[in-house]
């Protein structure tokens, strides 16, 4: 049955449309053009039509999903699936319902195999590396406890472009930043910190050494752009919270520590302090990072030179 809505319907009423302003504008005044209009514009012939072309239509692939994939899987140790439920429960970016391709990418890297995953756009291919980093945090903090315990950069996560590191630094703030993933993580596994992540690019403040001017102007910039001035008038500190607000929503605000934890960095920044605490997910500056390696390394190609700073683990991971 054709729908009045169908694509074609839709593509008819947009034709028929450019027809009409066509005949109206630019044939109107012409008696002769106008005998011709029909084999000008192709209003009868839509397959040979000078003005449109019929639409192209191309259906996305469709992935198998598996109901409870990861509650279900035999392959998972226990103590790491529960660890896993209990994020999905609190919707942390791993989900009930996963596709299949994403279970056994979480099932084989935990079985300690490589991984090659190739599948299209909208499959969930970035799952398929963040679930088992995310899982072997707890492997690691629950079964090697002194290793875990150990500041090292355990995942070195690779871009092309800035623009993508910004999009995983995101996915890594939404899973690891909150408070909720610090409860469970250190009541499941007893450890006395989380796991660590960074962004290490261009884009990271700041070069050079660690000089307390720079410091200053960066901790001016950052309680412009992520705190509420309280001596400010009540419209500035309603149009601050909104965009607090904002930058949270969409994962764009630094994942510190506890409620004033960026108001700690920013003061430290100002007394040119670069030490965030065991339980400060996000590092900021690149002196966060080389004097505490972060577990996860976000970062480009055309930093690699610089990663000779870090003490590498690599060989649990």
């Amino acid at each position: 049955m054709n729908s009045a809505n169908g694509v074609q319907e839709y593509y008819q009423a947009i034709r028929d449309r450019l027809s009409n302003y066509i005949k109206s504008d630019y044939l109107a005044n012409s008696e002769t053009l106008l005998l011709y209009v029909d084999d000008l514009l192709g209003e009868f012939c839509s397959e040979h039509t000078s003005i449109a072309r019929e639409p192209y239509i191309e259906t996305s692939a469709s992935y198998k999903k598996m109901p409870d994939g990861i509650k279900n899987s035999t392959l998972i140790e226990q103590g790491v699936k529960e660890s896993l439920l209990k994020l999905i429960k609190e919707n942390l970016g791993i989900f009930s319902d996963p596709f299949e391709h994403q279970v056994l990418a979480l099932e084989h890297f935990l079985a300690g195999r490589d991984l090659f995953v190739s599948t299209g756009t909208g499959s969930g291919k970035t799952e398929c590396f963040l679930w088992p980093i995310i899982a072997k945090c707890f492997d690691e903090a629950k079964n090697r406890t002194a290793q875990f315990q150990q500041e090292a950069v355990r995942t070195l996560i690779i871009y092309p472009m800035n623009a993508l590191v910004s999009d995983q630094l995101a996915r890594f703030r939404k899973i690891i930043g909150g408070d909720k993933f610090r409860e469970i993580f250190t009541k499941d596994t007893h450890a006395t910190r989380i796991p660590h992540f960074g962004m290490y690019t261009g884009r990271t403040p700041y070069s050079g050494d660690p000089k307390s001017a720079s410091s200053k102007e960066l901790a001016t910039t950052f309680r412009g752009n992520y705190l509420v001035d309280r001596n400010a008038d009540a419209d500035t500190q309603r149009r601050q919270l909104s965009n607090i607000n904002g930058l949270k929503s969409i994962n764009k605000y630094p994942a510190r520590f506890g409620e004033n934890g960026l108001e700690v960095f920013i003061d430290n920044l100002e007394k040119n302090i670069h030490k965030p605490s065991s339980y400060d997910a996000e590092f900021i500056t690149r002196f966060e990072m080389q004097n505490c390696p972060p577990d996860i390394l976000i970062t480009n190609y055309s930093m690699l030179a610089h990663l000779s700073i870090f003490q590498l683990n690599f060989d649990i991971y």
